[in-house]
């Protein structure tokens, strides 16, 4: 995307939006696991507009995980356990 990390090397992150997922309804945070290693993150809201639609949020694999097929199983359990339409949007980036 061609964001700059700030000077500690971390990005910045809207934390209130983070915090949607622990507290409200309507918001599943998942972690995605590659064996013991944390490998990404998965979040799935009701999307604000039309609540019936199911929306990836986010989805973030962490580039040495990326191209071997990690992320399949978890969207694969997220759609399964949350049925409806789903509205998955891509960066073109």
């Amino acid at each position: 995307m061609g964001w700059n990390p700030g000077r500690s090397g971390r990005y910045r992150v809207n934390h209130e939006s983070l915090n949607l997922y622990w507290r409200d309804r309507g918001h599943w945070p998942y972690f995605i696991h590659v064996d013991d290693q944390l490998a990404g993150f998965f979040l799935i809201r009701e999307y604000p507009a039309n609540r019936q639609l199911v929306d990836v949020d986010q989805f973030f694999l962490l580039r040495k995980f990326r191209r071997q097929r990690v992320g399949l199983e978890p969207l694969h359990l997220g759609v399964h356990q949350h049925p409806g339409q789903w509205q998955i949007r891509v960066l073109k980036q």
